[in-house]
């Protein structure tokens, strides 16, 4: 038994030994597994995502805080270290100062909200200008002419500093996502499938404080 056991082990050592080598070969011959230096200047410009000058070689979780070497060689790494400042923080009602200006209505008090991790924000359910993650902005617009209705701000904001009101009141904002089917049929060649939605935005007219009307060849609708 033992004489087997070792006979059997020696056999798919061998085995072994044999299908690396041949994997080996075939990598060594098709792939380098070599991923370099992203920092050197021997790889061309379009091996940066953002171009040699337009990308950072820091891949941290603050990768996205971080000057490019277009912005360091400029000399305007303290006007970025500003912006960064302000993009962290909320404005305020104040009529002096970094922060000055929020109102007398607005979409966001700041840019995170909109923004967080200097990303993208999230599927949300609702509208709500105070909700971090929450980057929906809403348009309404004429669509005989595509214009903005400026009655409702355009982008409507929902929001107001007091005693002013927001044109829209948000929490009667409603959406729904609603199940898309696409040309494929929702299915990859491989027969996998898989889901699509889109979100569809109603606004009750008990919702507007201001009234709606639209201006065509300089006459108000």
């Amino acid at each position: 038994m033992k004489m087997q056991m070792k006979k059997s082990r020696m056999l798919l050592a061998v085995c072994a030994a044999a299908l690396l080598a041949s994997c080996s070969d075939d990598v060594s011959e098709s792939l380098s597994w070599e991923i370099g230096e992203g920092t050197t200047l021997d790889y061309p410009e379009d091996y940066f995502a953002g171009g040699r000058l337009g990308t950072t070689s820091n891949n941290s979780s603050v990768a996205f805080k971080q000057p490019t070497p277009a912005v360091e060689s400029a000399g305007m790494v303290t006007a970025f270290n500003e912006g960064e400042y302000l993009f962290e923080n909320d404005f305020n009602e104040n009529t002096e100062g970094a922060f000055r200006g929020l109102g007398p209505v607005y979409v966001r008090p700041g840019c995170g909200y909109c923004h967080p991790g200097y990303g993208h924000g999230a599927r949300q359910n609702s509208y709500a200008a105070n909700q971090h993650r929450n980057g929906y902005l809403l348009v309404i617009y004429d669509k005989q002419t595509n214009a903005y209705i400026r009655s409702v701000a355009g982008m409507p904001q929902t929001a107001a500093v007091k005693p002013f009101k927001a044109p829209i009141d948000e929490t009667q904002i409603k959406i729904d996502w609603k199940a898309y089917t696409d040309e494929w049929g929702n299915r990859f060649d491989d027969g996998e499938t898989y889901e699509l939605t889109y979100p569809e935005v109603t606004i009750p007219h008990s919702a507007y404080y201001a009234p709606v009307y639209v201006q065509r060849n300089g006459v108000d609708v």
